[in-house]
């Protein structure tokens, strides 16, 4: 299927490229989003009496994204979840949670441009999200998931990539005193 993209489409093209692409992804996404039309002989006209007005929009579009980003550019999200001893999550925080909460704050931001890739935060600690904002503009936002019992505390970053650093100590505290609930629990069960 041959399209003329409407706008800058990440890993596709450029605004007015002809572009050919798989016909459930041309039907299904990129005309339904109003990002492309079909390359037939009236669209091309279409295109090119409109080609300026287009161009301008889509600076416009890039401007606002790069005024998001630069706005957001300080913002650290702070979380307070219920935790186990070892500091996972019940639940999880993902891209809907940190939406929600930018938008709280003034940020308008659609669950679609919080970009998860390796998914859910499902452990107390920082981490720095990553947001496509455009497809020439990204951001990354601070994320700090601590618990809301003060006993659980692992501090740990884990940056986008998906690599975390620990804090070595503070990681043997909290998992002996996992490891103590663990054993209480075992000698009441015996008990029993």
């Amino acid at each position: 299927m041959e399209l003329i993209l409407l706008e800058k489409v990440a890993n596709l093209g450029d605004l007015g490229e002809r572009v050919k692409v798989k016909p459930g992804f041309g039907r299904n996404f990129l005309v339904p989003q109003g990002k492309a039309i079909p390359a037939t002989k009236a669209n091309v006209e279409y295109f090119e009496s409109r080609r300026e007005e287009l161009e301008t929009l889509a600076n416009e579009k890039m401007a606002a994204a790069s005024a998001r980003r630069n706005a957001m550019a300080d913002v650290t999200l702070e979380f307070i979840v219920a935790t186990s001893p070892e500091g996972k999550l019940y639940g999880s925080i993902g891209p809907r949670e940190i939406a929600d909460r930018l938008s709280e704050l003034g940020h308008a931001v659609e669950k679609s441009e919080v970009s998860m890739g390796e998914g859910s935060i499902r452990q107390i600690g920082n981490y720095n999200v990553p947001l496509h904002l455009h497809a020439d503009v990204d951001a990354a936002i601070a994320v700090a998931v601590r618990s809301e019992d003060e006993d659980v505390n692992i501090p740990a970053i884990i940056d986008g990539d998906g690599t975390a650093t620990v804090d070595a100590e503070a990681f043997g505290e909290a998992l002996g005193l996992a490891e103590e609930a663990t054993e209480e629990a075992e000698i009441e069960e015996e008990a029993k």
